[in-house]
């Protein structure tokens, strides 16, 4: 199902230790200098595990209806939104866990629509 896009002022400002930036129209989070989350939100609705079905790099759900990556020497998480829209988040600096970008994505989901 195809969704409208976010504004600006859809996205939360703050997501845990995490601010709001934007690089090059699209949104990223940010803790300090050396961490960064990129957010590429999806214009339609399809669920986070029939998406990572697709995938061939071991995805696994580290939370619920949260999956979780690594491919191309980043880690990667995806989760739905209350609105059903998929989003795919990357630790950009490589500074986080998997289960640290997981436990984010979580929160990010549950608070964007």
């Amino acid at each position: 199902m195809q969704l409208e896009e976010l504004g600006e002022d859809d996205y939360p400002t703050t997501v845990g230790d995490f601010t709001l930036n934007w690089l090059l129209g699209q949104p990223v989070y940010d803790a300090g200098k050396a961490d960064r989350i990129v957010v590429a939100p999806w214009a339609w609705s399809e669920r986070a595990a029939e998406w990572s079905e697709g995938l061939e790099n071991g995805q696994t759900e580290l939370r619920p209806g949260v999956w979780c990556y690594e491919a191309n020497d980043a880690q990667w998480c995806v989760g739905n939104s209350a609105s059903g829209r998929l989003f795919l988040n990357r630790d950009m600096f490589d500074t986080l866990t998997l289960d640290e970008l997981a436990a984010w994505t979580e929160s990010f989901v549950a608070e964007v629509p």
